[in-house]
């Protein structure tokens, strides 16, 4: 089957146009995965900080009368 010249420039261009989309998806879901790793990191990082910081605190508050009930 033989399309007329314009159904054809219209496909063409619909398809293009479904390509470029695709290729913007494919780039935002690279930048999410990567914004979701560096995300993990942070999330460990914070992780240790609190607990570091709960050491601390319960090595300072020893021995403080105020603190014990």
């Amino acid at each position: 089957m033989i399309l007329p010249l314009g159904a054809r420039v219209v496909s063409i261009q619909m398809d293009w146009e479904l390509e470029n989309a695709n290729y913007k998806l494919q780039d935002m879901i690279t930048v999410y995965e990567t914004e979701i790793e560096e995300l993990k990191k942070e999330k460990i990082e914070l992780k240790q900080e609190v607990l570091f910081l709960k050491a601390q605190l319960k090595y300072k508050s020893l021995g403080n009368h105020e603190t014990e009930t």
